[in-house]
């Protein structure tokens, strides 16, 4: 009998399939199959009737062979099926949980900004009927406010960049008019209001009798309001805008003041904030003050209130490094922009504009060098400036394409390189009144001509470019700058055309804390052959630039025109030391060496002062006479 079941019915199951594996799997009977080899052990013929069952059993062995041939196909063909569906539906799944995780990493997304954001939202605002007939709907108005917002910030640029505002209206400033209907900005305005920290303005316009009022509310701040004639709507919106503007965005709203010429406003605004803003407004708010000071001392000041809340604040450093220059203080202005220039990477785009960044490091760099007298330093730093695009409303970088040429003419010069000096002032304005209207101090524009003068030996033409930034204000410069840069070249000069008492008068209206008046008052006694008293104040300026290299060249300079050829030898070593790219204190030894008729000393000095100021005149005779005496 044949047995259910089989290969087939196995893998597609069911009754059918076992009755038709019961068709096709009977086997050989045991009976027949038994006399069958009998009757060939006993070499007899088989019965008819058994060799007959016999050949129906191999065509059924045929039959059956067959089928699991046609069965081993269809398992294969199940098989490859299967396993496509096994791999369709993996990548189903795949594609199901991409999308999922796209769907959630949007999600978060959206969750993310809205409760980072910090965005200014304007609501249409609320207008009477008369208003709305003649086309004044709220969400015109509304409009029309808003863009008296985004004029007020693109006009309040300063060097501070958009990513420290994060606290106000967030790094872009985003306005808008929220819109009704269920979408996408819907659900993200949703969660701004329940996660973020946005401004919600919404406003009214209403009568009192003749008169209109705009009220503004920003958030929980105290209302903006404006009245006036009705036909004075614009102006409303702008005085509503402004006190909005103020209680909003502080920082930039005093900015916006100082740029506008409301000093008094700007100022008291600063001082508000730097009383009672954030930590990162209040130490911007020191440093803007720095910007409307009437005096180099009154802005130290301020700076330093800033430094006490943050001491590593580059651009405070930037700003102190300035005003210490300004009032004769080298060293600190040394130490301050060397400062400036170690925090500047962290600041960088953070909390400063990174194209102001740029300047105040080439402008840090500079006077690093000029501090150095490393002149060549100095003018790599001012080429660099020149690729540079001015910010704009940053004022204190605002003229300085005016100002580039006559400083690099100024080191030129102090390199004793007068030809190139004097290439570069050719075509540029050189009288006061033009200086002026370009914004460029006269002091910048003076001070080239008067260094190569006194160069040359030409002390009267040097008093000429002087005088006059003397006897006068000069705009655009704090009035301690007279004192701690013009008044000591001019003593300096009159000592050297023999007028010692108007010297000593201008030296005495000098600073003692500056380094540059200390070393002018020793030049002035220096001249005046006063030795004891020049080395009293080269001592005390060394005191106030202990890192500084112009104090100890003045006193070899004053020694060796005393004959003190030892202390000569050690005030302009130790410059050397302290400036090894300056070329004076390199001359210096190569003199004092001609002194002791050491030739051969004298013209490596003066080589190496050669190898940095190849066209000073002055040095390439001193060599040739040391050479001529070598041969």
């Amino acid at each position: 009998m044949a047995e259910k079941g089989g290969l087939i019915g196995g893998v597609l199951g069911g009754e059918e399939a076992e009755a038709a594996d019961a068709e096709t799997t009977a086997g050989l009977d045991p009976i027949a199959a038994a006399l069958a080899t009998s009757a060939m052990e006993r070499g007899q013929p088989l019965d008819p009737r058994l060799a007959s069952y016999l050949a129906q059993q191999e065509k059924l062995v045929g039959i059956q062979a067959e089928h699991l041939h046609e069965q081993s196909e269809v398992i294969h063909a199940n098989l490859k099926l299967k396993r496509l569906n096994e791999r369709m539906k993996l990548l189903f799944q795949g594609v199901a949980a991409a999308i999922g995780a796209t769907v959630l990493a949007i999600l978060g997304g959206v969750v993310f900004e809205a409760a980072h954001s910090h965005a200014l939202v304007i609501e249409p605002f609320s207008v009477p009927p008369d208003l709305a007939q003649q086309g004044l709907t709220g969400q015109t108005i509304a409009h029309q406010f808003q863009d008296r917002l985004v004029q007020l910030e693109q006009r309040s640029g300063s060097a501070r960049a958009r990513a420290s505002f994060e606290a106000s209206w967030g790094k872009d400033a985003k306005v808008e008019i929220p819109e009704t209907g269920v979408s996408l900005g819907e659900m993200e305005r949703f969660l701004r209001e329940r996660l973020g920290h946005d401004t919600h303005i919404t406003g009214e316009v209403f009568h009192t009798g003749p008169i209109l009022t705009l009220s503004v509310q920003a958030g929980e701040d105290e209302e903006a309001r404006a009245s006036g004639d009705p036909a004075s709507l614009e102006g409303l919106i702008e005085t509503a805008a402004e006190g909005v503007f103020a209680r909003t965005q502080p920082y930039r709203y005093a900015t916006w003041l100082g740029q506008t010429g409301r000093k008094s406003e700007a100022v008291a605004a600063l001082r508000r904030l730097a009383a009672t803003g954030s930590r990162e407004d209040r130490v911007w708010a020191w440093a803007g003050l720095n910007n409307y000071s009437d005096s180099a001392l009154e802005a130290r000041r301020d700076l330093q209130q800033g430094l006490k809340i943050d001491p590593q604040f580059s651009h405070l450093w930037f700003d102190f490094a300035g005003v210490a220059q300004s009032l004769g203080d080298d060293e600190a202005a040394l130490q301050a922009a060397a400062k400036s220039l170690r925090f500047l990477p962290r600041d960088r785009g953070r909390r400063i504009a990174e194209l102001t960044s740029d300047w105040e490091a080439a402008i840090n760099r500079s006077l690093i060098a000029f501090e150095t007298a490393d002149f060549e330093a100095e003018i790599a730093a001012l080429q660099a400036m020149e690729d540079l695009t001015v910010p704009q409303h940053v004022s204190y970088l605002e003229g300085l394409e005016q100002w580039l040429p006559y400083r690099r003419a100024a080191d030129w010069a102090a390199l004793h390189d007068l030809a190139r000096a004097q290439a570069l002032l050719a075509g540029s304005p050189d009288d006061l009144s033009v200086a002026r209207a370009a914004g460029t101090s006269a002091v910048t524009i003076d001070f080239p001509h008067a260094v190569m003068a006194a160069d040359r030996g030409d002390w009267a033409e040097a008093a000429r470019q002087l005088e006059p930034l003397a006897a006068t204000t000069v705009p655009g410069e704090q009035p301690e700058q007279t004192a701690t840069e013009i008044l000591p070249a001019l003593a300096v000069a009159y000592a050297h055309l023999g007028r010692l008492a108007d010297a000593r008068d201008l030296v005495q209206k000098t600073p003692t804390d500056c380094y540059t008046c200390l070393i002018a008052r020793g030049e002035v006694e220096s001249v005046a052959r006063s030795w004891p008293a020049a080395d009293r104040w080269f001592a005390a300026a060394e005191q106030r630039g202990p890192s500084l290299p112009r104090a100890q060249e003045a006193s070899g300079e004053s020694r060796l025109a005393r004959g003190d050829l030892a202390g000569a030898a050690a005030a302009f070593n130790e410059a050397a030391r302290r400036a090894p790219n300056w070329a004076d204190p390199l001359k210096g030894l190569g003199d004092v060496a001609t002194r002791h008729a050491d030739w051969r000393r004298a013209a490596h000095a003066y080589d190496k002062a050669l190898k940095i100021t190849p066209a000073w005149l002055d040095l390439k005779r001193a060599r040739e006479q040391a050479a001529s005496h070598l041969r």
